[in-house]
């Protein structure tokens, strides 16, 4: 994530799409987000794998960043930020849920984030909007938790177990 001003940048792949960089700038309390392809340092746009994640290899690192590895699979899009000290500061776990692609995003410094892609479609006689992160009710913990440890049996161990222990910190649902 890069944070300048008033706007930061996240970087996750929008699935049945290209990888996508979004840009949230938060000018007047709003939040909006731009999409453009972002691709490895070769230049070639990843492209989805199996049922399992997969790391991509040669992930373009931002200058002035935190270093981070992009594992994706058809289900999950699976970003990690380290620290100089290489212990995991941050990640996003994006998945496509029927219609709706969602985030689940956690960072060090400021805690979980659970939100709804609105992709700005679905307006009929009016132009495509800006894509936003909207907020979007339940995570399901358990069942969420359940399937990515079972897609993310041939990546780092280390990385399954540190992002699966925060997931179980999300916060249950009363029901």
């Amino acid at each position: 994530m890069r944070v300048t001003g008033q706007s930061c940048t996240l970087q996750f792949r929008g699935f049945g799409k290209h990888v996508t960089s979004v840009e949230y700038r938060l000018p007047n309390n709003e939040l909006k987000a731009t999409r453009q392809p972002a691709r490895l340092s070769s230049g070639v746009i990843p492209q989805k794998n199996d049922t399992m994640l997969q790391e991509l290899k040669d992930v373009r690192q931002i200058q002035g960043e935190s270093f981070r590895r992009w594992f994706s699979s058809n289900t999950f899009d699976l970003i990690v930020w380290y620290s100089q000290a290489h212990e995991i500061t941050g990640f996003q776990l994006c998945y496509r849920e029927g219609t709706d692609e969602k985030a689940l995003t956690w960072f060090e410094d400021s805690g979980f984030s659970y939100k709804r892609v609105d992709d700005g479609e679905g307006r009929p006689f009016r132009l495509k909007m800006i894509p936003i992160l909207v907020p979007n009710g339940t995570f399901e913990r358990d069942h969420f938790l359940h399937v990515f440890q079972e897609e993310s049996k041939e990546i780092d161990p280390e990385v399954v177990r540190v992002v699966s222990s925060i997931i179980k910190k999300y916060p249950r649902e009363e029901g």
